[in-house]
């Protein structure tokens, strides 16, 4: 990496900065075009790089600055560099909600899918601005006056008067096919009962299967503890 003082001419630091870009490390490749861009102030291309570095950094207003300056420094006939410059302003202002701004570098771009749903994003904004031409008092009556599902922010725990999970049998095929007599099932936290009454049924329907059922409880001989949770 370049420090000053060396002897690394703004290309040669430059392609440092665009290595670090390549690997996410952002901030360092920040540290590098900006070096870049001052041993060659009057190159357009340190400082589109900046433009870009800028803008993967969130700072949108520095971005659209850079990009500025890149183009006053570019070739009239670079209209492929000039593009993406326009492209990227264009972008950072609609980041900061710019579009008077935005729309005067989309209205600059050629054909593209990108210049489409810029124009697109645009409309949209000023259709919402004519909608809504006060968006603080627009802000406010939602939060005062429209109504909400929940009284107020805090969560609160959910309270079920009833169970509300899928009842399951104690009596399961295990213990309908072993050779015991007698059955113990424990029900604790016994809510709505559900799972006690699904196996009543189980058993019930087990029990009235006819010469089958007869066969398998002959005097099988059943007892049930249910437990009430005290939380």
């Amino acid at each position: 990496m370049s420090t000053p003082g060396s002897d690394l001419t703004s290309e040669d630091v430059r392609k440092q900065g665009n290595e670090l870009y390549k690997a996410g490390k952002f901030t360092e490749a920040l540290t590098q075009y900006k070096h870049a861009a001052e041993l060659a102030p009057s190159e357009a291309a340190p400082l589109s790089n900046l433009s870009a570095v800028y803008f993967e950094l969130g700072r949108y207003d520095e971005s659209y600055a850079a990009g500025t300056s890149a183009l006053q420094l570019l070739a009239d006939d670079n209209e492929s560099a000039r593009q993406k410059l326009y492209l990227r302003r264009a972008k950072s202002s609609i980041y900061v909600l710019k579009f008077r701004q935005a729309k005067q570098d989309v209205d600059r771009l050629g054909p593209s899918n990108d210049r489409t749903a810029l124009e697109a994003c645009i409309r949209v904004s000023e259709s919402s601005r004519a909608r809504v031409p006060d968006a603080k008092a627009a802000h406010k009556k939602i939060i005062l006056e429209l109504p909400r599902y929940k009284p107020k922010i805090q969560d609160a725990l959910e309270y079920y008067v009833v169970g509300h999970d899928t009842p399951d049998s104690l009596y399961d095929e295990e213990l309908r096919k072993s050779d015991r007599k007698k059955i113990s099932l424990m029900f604790g936290g016994i809510g709505d009962a559900r799972n006690f009454h699904l196996t009543l049924m189980v058993i019930a329907a087990d029990k009235n299967s006819g010469e089958q059922g007869d066969k398998l409880f002959g005097n099988r001989k059943f007892h049930y503890t249910l437990a009430r949770s005290l939380c």
